[in-house]
């Protein structure tokens, strides 16, 4: 280990793994085109304290060299009606050239830092943790030559709250002065999209003292939702009640949002289906890989207590207890990560539902 290397034998005292082994530290696009990478076990990711994400502060903070940190700054260039993004990695030694080098490279009239909400949206990233590592393939990447000399770069992670070490010949770098033809960098490729990930079902059900008509009305009047359901804080909806092709907009505490569709009301079946899709709190959509991932589709039913729920999903009276006043069950169709994770807080509502 050399001198202000730390455990792992990255820079700057800071604790270094294999990024490979500690996904949860990788913004989603960066683990993806990682896992995609014939170099991927070279590289190394630390956690840090978010509030040292900007370089000048981890390196007062760490002690490690500015010489071996690497910026990655998003310039956009207009020319007419056509914007084009490049991403540029620089050490922190240097700074970026946006309205010289950058600006030819982008063939652009005008360059500047692309905004803050677009850098966001566009790289599936943290602002302070964007990374050239997986960013959308119609942007360019522009590497400064000086970084590719660099032993154990260190880059952002997509993540504020961690850091990439790099080798040798492999680390990202954006186009100061010296840069030569830089948009051909040796960073792992942008993922292939290979679709969303294999869905998984989950089957929920509660029983309670409730009616079933007082239960099916708790649904089928959305203002009513945040009275059962803990993780609801308010409700907008295109029409009073649910109906077939209803909109809206489901607001969680912290700030959540769930943009939704009503596909399918049966009122005398008492079954509704519909489906959700997350995205920033701010109110901009997210990249759509994300959305991919964050959607999720739900068939819920209401039934007299002890009837069979009627959803071609093999449930029957599993899991329903005693019989009550009514059950209530519940298909939820999504990724295995967010279905987990969904899964308890469905349930605690829909004990609520029916009590």
């Amino acid at each position: 280990m050399t001198a202000g290397q730390g455990p792992g034998g990255g820079p700057g005292g800071l604790t270094w793994v294999p990024a490979l082994e500690r996904p949860d530290l990788l913004a989603p696009p960066v683990a993806e085109a990682l896992r995609g990478w014939e170099h991927a076990s070279a590289v190394r990711v630390a956690e840090i304290d978010p509030e040292l994400a900007d370089t000048a502060a981890l390196v007062e903070a760490t002690g490690a060299p500015a010489g071996v940190m690497a910026n990655c700054v998003v310039v956009a260039g207009r020319r007419g009606e056509v914007e084009r993004v490049a991403a540029c990695v620089v050490l922190a030694t240097t700074r970026a050239d946006v309205n010289g080098l950058v600006r030819r490279r982008l063939d652009a009239r005008k360059a500047s830092f692309l905004g803050h909400d677009a850098a966001v949206t566009g790289s599936g990233m943290e602002f302070g943790g964007i990374t050239p590592v997986g960013l959308p393939r119609a942007w360019q990447v522009l590497v400064d030559v000086a970084v590719l000399d660099v032993d154990d770069a260190v880059i952002g992670s997509g993540l504020r709250r961690s850091k990439l070490a790099l080798p040798a010949g492999s680390s990202p770098s954006c186009p100061g002065p010296r840069c030569p033809r830089a948009s051909a960098s040796p960073c792992p490729p942008p993922p292939r999209d290979h679709g969303p990930p294999p869905p998984v079902r989950r089957h929920l059900a509660a029983a309670g003292p409730a009616s079933a008509d007082v239960a099916w009305e708790r649904y089928a009047d959305p203002q009513l939702w945040p009275t059962w359901s803990p993780q609801i804080a308010s409700v907008r909806t295109s029409t009073p009640r649910l109906a077939s092709g209803t909109t809206g907009v489901v607001r969680g505490h912290g700030g959540l949002l769930l943009d939704f569709l009503v596909e399918e009301v049966d009122d005398a079946a008492r079954r509704w289906s519909w489906s959700v899709v997350p995205r920033r709190a701010g109110g901009l959509p997210l990249p759509e890989p994300l959305q991919r991932l964050g959607r999720l589709h739900l068939v819920h039913a209401v039934l007299d207590s002890g009837l069979d729920s009627g959803l071609d999903s093999g449930l029957g009276d599993r899991g329903l207890g005693a019989r009550a006043g009514s059950a209530t069950t519940l298909l939820v169709t999504g990724s295995a990560p967010v279905v987990v994770a969904y899964a308890p807080l469905a349930g605690l509502a829909l004990g609520r539902l029916v009590r």
